[in-house]
């Protein structure tokens, strides 16, 4: 059988069942061993989770938004007691396929959380389009999940992005030609695009980081080699001495020479 995500097949709702409210006390609970009889989505209120499916584990906390898929079953352990707020409902999938349970954290927060305040309480006042109302509310809360998924998903395929650009970095410390263009090209990048998502990622710009650890790889040629400071320069990866001095100097806040010379005199007592 063929498992989507809800962000892939974005199937139609077939038809709402009931929305309703929970709190969950610490431990471990089977859930639905012959599979769920609807899909689901939940708010989680207050406390922390590990759903188990078998195959695989979803951990979900305080401000998270979570499906759950018709005919799945888990094991539901409650490390904190587990408030939340879930609506039943059908999707209209085909039989040879089947969508795959997920949670992330929903960005709009207490928005989402209005929202199944809001479809609970069309639901508990059974008026004669409680349905037809909660249905649309449904749809705002699904919108909201492929948004939350879509985000995400982003973040965590520009994260893969960076985390290659940085092995790239650490790869090629000693060329003295690697530039901020050429590490973008290699992770299919625009330059301002990959300058922005580096700083984004890790707080500093990507030349800062690069500075940093050529610095920390000329701190042990100096502490553990007796390579002249040319040599060291370029082993790690700075174009000249003096560029290699300035650089030091600025980091450290000391000359190379000075910084082995007390580095030695530390080793020897």
């Amino acid at each position: 059988m063929k498992k989507l995500t809800l962000l892939d097949s974005r199937p139609t709702i077939l038809s709402f069942r009931r929305a309703i409210g929970a709190t969950v006390h610490k431990g471990v609970y089977n859930q639905h061993p012959g599979g769920r009889p609807y899909d689901c989505f939940a708010y989680i209120l207050q406390g922390e989770a590990i759903y188990d499916f078998g195959d695989y584990s979803l951990r979900v906390k305080s401000g998270d938004i979570l499906f759950l898929a018709k005919g799945c079953s888990y094991t539901m352990n409650i490390i904190k007691e587990y408030g939340f707020l879930h609506a039943n409902f059908i999707l209209n999938i085909s039989e040879d396929s089947s969508i795959q349970c997920e949670a992330f954290p929903a960005p709009s927060g207490k928005k989402t959380e209005d929202l199944f305040h809001k479809l609970i309480a069309t639901w508990r006042r059974a008026m004669p389009t409680a349905k037809e109302d909660c249905l649309a509310l449904l749809y705002m809360i699904y919108s909201d999940f492929l948004n939350t998924a879509n985000s995400s998903y982003i973040h965590s395929d520009k994260k893969n992005l960076m985390e290659n650009a940085i092995d790239y970095i650490n790869n090629n410390l000693e060329d003295e030609t690697m530039t901020i263009a050429k590490i973008a090209t290699t992770v299919h990048m625009s330059e301002r695009h990959f300058r922005r998502s580096f700083k984004e990622t890790y707080n500093l710009s990507p030349l800062r980081y690069i500075n940093m650890k050529r610095i920390t790889r000329a701190k042990e040629l100096l502490c553990y080699s007796d390579m002249p400071l040319n040599q060291i320069a370029m082993a790690a990866g700075f174009s000249s001495i003096y560029y290699f001095s300035n650089a030091f100097k600025k980091e450290v806040h000391c000359s190379p020479s000075e910084y082995r010379k007390t580095r030695q005199k530390h080793a020897i007592l």
